[in-house]
């Protein structure tokens, strides 16, 4: 008796639709996960620690509890032109000594959420 073998593959292409619909299945099935094995989303951007300015400007005014203040900053250059802005101290006895209308230079960190924390402030 003699052994069989497998057909030879179709010369017209029909074998290569299967093939590429098994292949696409397989791409896809990478493709459709959003996040790492981890857990953390694949294009979330890498953890970096907060970015640092130094300004100077005057203090317009101060929020409930010296909350935060506003400051009139003159341009920060990398980050924004000349505004009124506010910044939240590390706690209100930070800024308890000043007054609104006093000319300050003062270093502040953006935080992940948008939030400006002043680091450091000193009367000019």
């Amino acid at each position: 008796m003699p052994s069989q073998s497998a057909p030879p593959p179709s010369r017209d292409g029909t074998w290569a639709i299967p093939l590429f619909f098994a292949l696409a299945v397989a791409a896809g099935s990478f493709a459709i996960s959003s996040s790492s094995p981890d857990g953390a989303p694949w294009d979330a951007p890498p953890a970096h620690a907060a970015e640092v300015y130094t300004a100077t400007g005057m203090i317009m005014s101060f929020g409930p509890d010296r909350a935060f203040v506003n400051i009139a900053h003159d341009d920060i250059p990398g980050y924004m032109r000349a505004m009124v802005m506010s910044f939240k101290p590390r706690d209100a006895a930070q800024i308890a000594t000043f007054a609104a209308g006093d000319r300050v230079h003062f270093r502040f960190s953006v935080q992940g959420d948008g939030q400006r924390l002043i680091t450091s402030i000193q009367k000019r």
